[in-house]
């Protein structure tokens, strides 16, 4: 049913992408230092929304001179697939997977598993939904020793999969902040003004399974967010990932927050961040 040159790519039954190619064609895009724009097809590129033409292979030499960035559609779809996979992989982790995970830490330190899941510990949900909870912020989970030691460390006290992975984020401090690194190895980032952290701590609600929600005004809500939008505008000429720093008891909640709205936008915690790491604030997001 698909027009010719159309793909589709679903999760589950459900499409989560789609895209069009020409054959015979490739896709140049404009990185914003092009010297001389070129004819041919408007379109958009399908990863990321980007503005895009569609040129003749006679004419992929010439663009690249220009400074387009051209690629075949075999790179287009594929480009489209793993940002897809990236943005999905939390629901494409389910317990058979992380039985796997589970499985090969095993057999090297099994202490450390036996310490997490098992009567009065954790199940293996529980487990899934820590690793899933990561995944959703694209948090890498190769380091499943760092992640197991940390959930035995704690899943004593807590037993909420949202509150684990609070702790076990702080254990992978490093390796979250190493993928946003300026090239002279600073953060950069803006910090939450003490009186917005305030709002958002007194409006934390807690269910009787020990997972938070936020509860407050609407109107208030919006225009947190609103601030936090205006705020992230200062990240284009740094040439950096727009990050927001705040303090822990309230970082869960704005992620929930501000994911809808501003869906590009980091957000940590302080103490998430090793010491050694210097951050730079290009800003202060207050009411």
């Amino acid at each position: 049913q698909l027009r010719p040159g159309e793909y589709q790519i679903l999760l589950k039954g459900n499409i989560i992408g789609k895209g069009s190619l020409l054959p015979d064609y490739y896709l140049a895009m404009d990185p914003g230092d092009v010297s001389e724009p070129m004819d041919g097809i408007s379109t958009k590129e399908p990863a990321y929304g980007l503005d895009a033409i569609w040129i003749k292979s006679n004419q992929k030499d010439e663009a690249s001179f220009r400074g387009y960035t051209v690629v075949n559609g075999a790179t287009v779809v594929v480009t489209h697939l793993t940002k897809l996979i990236e943005d999905n992989a939390h629901l494409l982790l389910g317990r058979q997977e992380a039985q796997y995970l589970v499985d090969q830490l095993k057999s090297t330190n099994p202490k450390v598993v036996e310490e997490v899941i098992g009567p009065d510990k954790l199940t293996l949900g529980d487990c899934v939904k820590v690793l899933q909870n990561l995944l959703a912020e694209k948090i890498n989970i190769r380091d499943t020793l760092t992640i197991f030691e940390s959930l035995a460390d704690h899943c004593k006290t807590a037993k909420n999969p949202d509150v684990l992975t609070r702790y076990v984020r702080k254990a992978l401090g490093r390796g979250i902040c190493a993928k946003y690194l300026s090239y002279n190895e600073e953060l950069v980032v803006l910090t939450l003004d003490r009186a917005v952290e305030d709002i958002l701590i007194s409006g934390i609600q807690y269910r009787d399974d020990g997972s938070s929600f936020l509860q407050i005004e609407p109107s208030m809500a919006q225009n947190i967010l609103q601030k936090i939008a205006g705020s992230v505008d200062k990240f284009q000429d740094t040439g950096t990932q727009p990050i927001l720093l705040c303090g822990s008891l309230v970082r869960w909640e704005l992620k929930q927050l501000s994911s809808r709205f501003i869906p590009g936008l980091v957000i940590l915690a302080f103490d998430e961040i090793p010491p050694d790491i210097k951050t730079k604030s290009v800003g202060i997001v207050s009411l």
